[in-house]
């Protein structure tokens, strides 16, 4: 099953990934949620839902 693509006023996740690498080489990250603001289309870029 293929989602639509994300529209004005939907909420997202995403993954924040923080810099710089830690010590151990490994980069931070955090899970987050995001209200889209403004979307555009995208020509050649992609896009995917979390876990899909």
């Amino acid at each position: 099953m293929q989602h639509p693509p994300p529209r004005v006023g939907d909420i997202v996740p995403y993954v924040s990934h923080g810099t710089p690498a830690r010590e151990n080489g490994r980069q931070a990250y955090a899970c987050r949620t995001a209200i889209v603001t403004k979307a555009v289309e995208l020509r050649g870029g992609t896009w995917h839902w979390a876990g899909h």
